[in-house]
């Protein structure tokens, strides 16, 4: 996905990439972007590192506050249909 956030802001890239989409992963990459990649030529694992202890957090943490949303984790997942190994 191309959101063309080159000649914005961060703030501004942000914003309007959260009006396309409620990924936290793609908030996270324009973030990686904005934060070290711009303007520096970071290592493969100073990115990963970044992203692991800084970035998801503060995406998933801008997304529940902007949007009101309550991440959980499905309580009951044996009894899914869906994880069931026959089909019916």
């Amino acid at each position: 996905m191309n959101f063309e956030i080159i000649d914005l802001s961060r703030d501004q890239a942000i914003e309007f990439t959260c009006t396309k989409t409620l990924n936290m992963f793609t908030l996270a990459q324009i973030l990686i972007y904005f934060d070290i990649i711009r303007d520096t030529t970071p290592t493969y694992l100073q990115i990963v590192k970044y992203f692991s202890k800084q970035v998801f957090s503060y995406a998933e943490k801008y997304l529940k506050e902007k949007h009101n949303i309550n991440f959980q984790e499905p309580a009951n997942l044996e009894d899914s249909l869906f994880l069931s190994e026959t089909f019916f």
